[in-house]
C-alpha cells in the first residue's frame, strides 16, 4: 500500500486480516503521505486475498463489497479513490 499512488488528501483506517502470516494482521492508517500501524477504528476490513486483487485493479471496489471477507464500515470517499478500476490483462482468475 505504501507504493500505491494516492490522491491528496487521502486517509482512511484498513483493517487487514491475513490467517497465513499473522504478521499482516492489523489496522493501518494510510494516508497520502505513509501509511501506519493504528488503533484507530476502521473504515473497511478485508481478508488479504481479497486486498491484494483490489490493489492491482482485478476487484473493483464495488464489487468487493459483495465478498463475505470484505465489510465496509462507514462511507469514505478516499477508499473509493484509492482502489481505483484499472484495465489489465491477465489469462487467471482471482
Amino acid at each position: 500500500m505504501k507504493l500505491a499512488t494516492k490522491a491528496p488528501g487521502t486517509k482512511f483506517v484498513l483493517r487487514i486480516y491475513d490467517d497465513l502470516f499473522p504478521e499482516n494482521n492489523g489496522c493501518f492508517l494510510v494516508t497520502e503521505a505513509d501509511v501506519q500501524e493504528t488503533e484507530c477504528e476502521p473504515d473497511m476490513s478485508v481478508d488479504i486475498r481479497a486486498l491484494s486483487p483490489m490493489l492491482i485493479g482485478a476487484l473493483p471496489f464495488q464489487s468487493s463489497l459483495y465478498r463475505k471477507d470484505v465489510t465496509l464500515h462507514c462511507e469514505n470517499k478516499s477508499l473509493k479513490e484509492f482502489f481505483i478500476d484499472k484495465l489489465i490483462f491477465h489469462t487467471e482468475h482471482f
